[in-house]
């Protein structure tokens, strides 16, 4: 869905549900070139919900801990992260956190 509302493919993101439906860690990537099977691109984003408003508890979880591992493992033009037979190899890596206006108050906001 936000494909279709911030990551437009107009813009020059590539989706990675294209690729698999449940693509390891990355969701997203900016101005990809291929070349085989491997997508070669600067930035990678991770996409994010929560409801925690606690971002060291949001940090503490073990899915959290997997994906920004797994984000940082990947990066580097040696490495990358493969799923579904396709490598993207990437040097940046953002991670996009999204949450219920109501549960992003003021008192947070430097927090996260």
């Amino acid at each position: 869905m936000m494909g279709n509302y911030r990551y437009l493919k107009t813009s020059g993101w590539g989706h990675t549900d294209e690729i698999a439906s449940n693509f390891k860690a990355i969701d997203f990537y900016k101005n990809g070139t291929s070349s085989g099977n491997n997508i070669f691109t600067e930035t990678v984003v991770s996409m994010k919900t929560t409801t925690i408003t606690d971002v060291n508890k949001w940090l503490e979880s073990n899915a959290i801990k997997n994906n920004l591992d797994n984000l940082i493992a990947g990066k580097g033009a040696n490495n990358g992260i493969t799923w579904n037979g396709k490598t993207i190899i990437y040097n940046k890596v953002e991670v996009h956190i999204y949450m219920p206006k109501e549960k992003f108050k003021d008192a947070i906001k430097n927090e996260w």
